[in-house]
């Protein structure tokens, strides 16, 4: 057997000598997803307990064993282990057979995606040794550290995790779930998981494979707040009383009076001060509704409110009062009060009280009664200007300033005399040179000049001000100059404000440049991601897709039909992942400018018809009848290669996919003049259901599809259109679709009919593998 596995490379095994791996097989490495040269040198306890998280130890001569070990990427395998020993050679060697049907996801796919879906916080345990082979991130992270992440807690016993375990009640559920194999659900347990002051709801399920536990699925859900505020009803209850009385306390101090009601507008409670107005007004009053005898309510314009206008009575409505004012008269008595009503309403939208709040304005009211009376009109027209507003007689002596004029000029000087203001100022404009007095616009208008709107800086002791002057000369009947009057406004916080926003707009523009510089820069990063994870994904891939392709090679003979299915299923998913991942690629190098043309002059008829004849397979498969037809027989022109060819298959694979069996596909080559310019037509035409117009500028459109409800024979990423809408452009072609429901879609190319120079057509192979390689490609999500 030593010699055999030596002599086979598909047995997966490895091989140690003198406690060195010397030797490991390919399918040992495809098992593992661990490189020969990561193995290669180590010794095997190092290979399986620390590589492979293998729990089983094998150090006795031609020793069996079955075991769980976990591949590179942590994907649990359940395992036979032999062990040979050759004393001649001083040779181990270790056969590792992955045990068929003993994968997790195999039967229990809906279980697996719950577990990934990341809702829940869900575990996998195996039986009987309780080992950690899944779980999601919600369920690490309430592990203790440091198996709160994967790459730790895979593969550990729970005993590891949890020190607990072993004296908890926990361990004795597990074993009688592995022994009976019934499910056990546990409320608030304490302490489950290490975490002594946390409490825990937790359901354990069996996975059972021919009538034995193989699996224990472990549900968990931290319920310790749940328990905790049961622990504190009783305390949340006392605290409720205190703020309640703290609350009444602050009702009864208020300084306006509050008054509650029920939807009858009957008396509920008022506080002391509403109490006490009550109680002097109208003694006695039990409802709001139907008004105070007696009394006389008026609005502040005078009106008289009837019983339906009473503020009560319009809260109990679904009314808001906000700022209401009234006038209350009962016999001498005045009073002025605003209101403010609100409705209180239950749960369900039921009324059940009314709240206002009233504020007497009564000594408000009087002091502004008097004031009114002792105002005159003059006064009131000059002194209430917001400008500074001053007269000056024809000599140049002031005459009259009022309070804005008076205020400007306290604050700009201590002025003792203001009979001559312009003589004590300094006067600039606005770009800081400096203003002669007789150019001021007071002393322009002394000489008859009207000056509007002039923007001058006053400098004082105290102050610089910014202020706009308007300055008008005043003439008798024979225009004599008699006076002028002179307004001054003062915009210096205006002014400051203008210069202010200036600037914060200029500091926003710099802010915005440097926003769209990071954008970019983070476009730039984003675009340089997604092509670094697309490489990433494109290695990894290509590596399966050549082991598949080495299996068929190497094994066909010993596989069975059912494994050859599922290399098949294998092969077409990983390359319809390739086909994403150098959808990707084109696009991030499109978007960075690194997508360049390569032209060479090539005889489209040739190309046109060996891409057909390489995917012939896929349409006959779905009994759809696949036609080819030109005006010409042969049509050199330059175009690049290898994007034609991504263009043509990837609208023909979408023909296939939506063509009903039965039905037919036509590929048409031909020559049209477009806008003064000979173009070569090629048209893809289907009898498939057809686009409808809404949906036909959606599908070149980045992840644009029709119907992403799609069946199982029609699966796509919607990057496909729209990458070869931009292949096309990049080509200076144009795309068109014709299509309508029911009738099946016209997909129409055209390209320049030009050649380039310095270039040869290159006669295109109907046989090129590289053409069979890209068409395998590009039909990958067809179901046949």
């Amino acid at each position: 057997m030593l010699e055999y596995a030596d002599q086979d490379t598909n047995i997966p095994c490895i091989t140690e000598r003198r406690g060195a791996v010397v030797n490991v097989s390919p399918s040992f490495c495809s098992l593992v997803s661990f490189r020969p040269d990561e193995l290669i040198g180590k010794t095997s306890k190092t290979v399986f307990r620390d590589l492979l998280r293998i729990k089983t130890k094998i150090n006795y001569i031609n020793g069996k064993a079955e075991a769980f070990l976990f591949t590179k990427f942590l994907d649990a395998r359940y395992v036979s282990l032999e062990q040979y020993v050759s004393q001649e050679n001083n040779l181990t060697r270790y056969i590792i057979n992955e045990i068929p049907d003993s994968r997790l996801e195999f039967n229990n796919q809906f279980l697996v995606s719950q577990i990934h879906e990341n809702i829940t916080a869900m575990a996998v345990y195996s039986v009987p040794d309780y080992i950690l082979i899944k779980a999601n991130q919600m369920y690490l992270n309430y592990l203790p550290e440091p198996y709160n992440v994967m790459d730790i807690a895979y593969g550990k016993g729970v005993s590891e995790i949890i020190p607990e375990f072993n004296v908890s009640p926990v361990e004795t559920v597990f074993n009688d779930i592995a022994l009976n194999g019934k499910s056990r659900h546990v409320k608030e347990s304490k302490g489950i998981m290490g975490s002594g002051n946390h409490y825990w709801d937790s359901t354990l399920i069996p996975i059972v494979y021919n009538n034995q536990v193989k699996f224990i699925v472990s549900v968990l859900e931290d319920v310790t707040e749940r328990v905790v505020l049961k622990g504190d009803f009783a305390t949340q209850s006392k605290l409720l009383s205190q703020e309640e009385f703290k609350f009444k306390a602050i009702i009864e101090n208020m300084f306006d009076g509050l008054l509650i009601f029920d939807k009858q507008c009957k008396l509920i409670a008022y506080n002391r001060l509403a109490g006490e107005k009550m109680n002097s007004l109208f003694p006695d009053m039990e409802y709001l509704r139907c008004g105070c005898k007696n009394a006389e309510f008026n609005q502040c314009d005078r009106r008289i409110i009837n019983n339906t206008e009473y503020p009560a009575y319009r809260v109990v409505k679904g009314e808001k009062l906000t700022g209401y004012e009234v006038k209350i008269k009962k016999g001498d008595a005045i009073i002025y009060a605003e209101i403010n009503g609100t409705p209180v309403y239950d749960e369900e939208g039921e009324l059940i009280a009314g709240i206002l709040c009233c504020r007497d304005l009564t000594e408000h009211e009087k002091a502004k009664a008097d004031m009114e009376s002792q105002r005159g009109l003059l006064e009131t027209v000059i002194e209430n200007i917001t400008d500074a507003f001053a007269i000056y007689n024809k000599d140049g002596s002031l005459v009259k300033i009022n309070a804005a004029g008076r205020n400007i000029c306290s604050i700009n000087q201590n002025l003792s005399n203001l009979s001559n203001p312009d003589t004590v100022f300094e006067y600039f404009s606005l770009d800081g040179s400096r203003i002669d007095i007789n150019d001021l616009p007071s002393r322009r208008a002394l000489r008859g000049e009207t000056v509007v709107n002039t923007v001058i800086v006053v400098k004082g002791t105290c102050k610089q001000q910014t202020i706009e002057v308007t300055a008008t000369p005043i003439f008798d009947k024979d225009n004599n100059l008699v006076s002028i009057a002179v307004f001054h406004r003062d915009i210096t916080d205006k002014h400051n404000n203008q210069r202010l926003i200036k600037e914060q707009r200029e500091q926003m523009l710099q802010k915005e440049i440097e926003k769209s510089e990071a954008l970019k820069k983070a476009v730039e990063m984003k675009d340089e991601f997604l092509c670094l994870i697309s490489h990433e994904f494109k290695t990894p891939i290509t590596v399966i897709n050549t082991a598949i392709q080495a299996i068929e090679v190497l094994c066909r003979n010993e596989l069975s039909e059912k494994m050859k299915s599922f290399l098949n299923t294998i092969l077409q998913n990983s390359n319809r992942q390739l086909k994403l991942v150098n959808n990707l690629l084109d696009i991030t190098r499109i978007h960075s400018g690194h997508f360049k043309n390569e032209i060479d002059n090539t005889d489209i008829i040739i190309l046109t018809r060996s891409i057909i004849e390489s995917i012939k397979f896929y349409a006959e498969q779905k009994g759809i009848n696949l036609l080819f037809s030109t005006t010409f027989e042969k049509k050199v022109l330059g175009i690049d290669k290898e994007k034609y060819e991504r263009i043509l298959l990837n609208l023909l694979s979408n023909a296939v996919k939506y063509t009903p069996r039965g039905k037919s596909i036509r590929v048409m080559v031909s020559q049209k003049t477009i806008r003064h310019k000979r173009m070569i037509c090629i048209e893809v035409i289907d009898e498939g259901p057809g686009i409808p117009q809404d949906k036909q500028k959606l599908i070149f459109e980045k992840f644009g599809q029709v119907d992403n409800s799609l069946s199982r024979q029609a699966e796509g990423t919607g990057i496909g259109l729209y990458l070869t809408k931009v292949l096309v452009e990049v080509m200076n072609g144009e795309i068109i679709l014709e299509s309508k429901v029911g009738l099946g879609s016209n997909f129409t190319i055209l390209l320049p009919a030009a050649k380039v120079c310095g270039t040869g057509s290159k006669k295109e192979e109907i046989t090129d593998n590289r053409l069979v390689r890209l068409s395998t490609i590009e039909f990958s999500d067809i179901y046949l």
